[in-house]
């Protein structure tokens, strides 16, 4: 079974040493560069190649890494953060960072306003008052769990509006495409 990021993590740091009555000095670009090249020795590059020698017991054996307390406490923090994400992030819903994606499109369509009125017979009648036509209508819609983030568009191609409450008005057609 293979040791955990946590585990494996803590055993590269171990506590440190009991505080002498001397103040260290604080750390500097040098001795700051030092450390990064003893965490990532391939990654950084400024690194140096190791020395070869044939003898194995010509090389030094490096102290483990020692961090204050409080430098000890952040670094924990970050990789309990970091996997605390990714167990939070693997459930069925948070797995992508998209969950659902639905479009829909209609190619044309027509809402009409009725009233109902009774005429003189005394039948009761439908009357159109207002009729709203529209054509190429996209409909999106985006679901993003792990950001709590939702997206709706709304795409519409041309729109009239219709009236017909007025009987022979002047301007039958409220709204047209241009």
């Amino acid at each position: 079974m293979p040791m955990p990021l946590i585990d494996a993590a803590m055993f590269r740091l171990r506590p440190p040493p009991p505080p002498s009555s001397a103040v260290p000095p604080p750390i500097g670009p040098v001795e700051a560069r030092s450390v990064l090249a003893g965490w990532l020795p391939a990654w950084t590059w400024y690194a140096t190649p190791p020395p070869t020698s044939s003898d194995p017991t010509s090389q030094p054996n490096q102290p483990p890494l020692s961090l204050s307390e409080a430098e000890r406490e952040v670094l924990e923090d970050e990789i309990r953060d970091a996997l605390a994400d990714t167990v939070e992030n693997n459930t069925l819903l948070r797995r992508d960072t998209v969950f659902g994606q639905f479009n829909f499109t209609i190619v044309t369509g027509t809402v009409k306003l009725c009233s109902l009125r009774e005429n003189e017979t005394g039948l009761i009648e439908k009357k159109v008052m207002m009729e709203l036509n529209f054509c190429n209508v996209k409909l999106g819609y985006e679901s993003r769990p792990r950001t709590s983030s939702h997206k709706i568009s709304v795409t519409i191609g041309a729109v009239s509006l219709y009236d017909h409450c007025t009987p022979d008005s002047v301007f039958p057609v409220l709204i047209s495409p241009q």
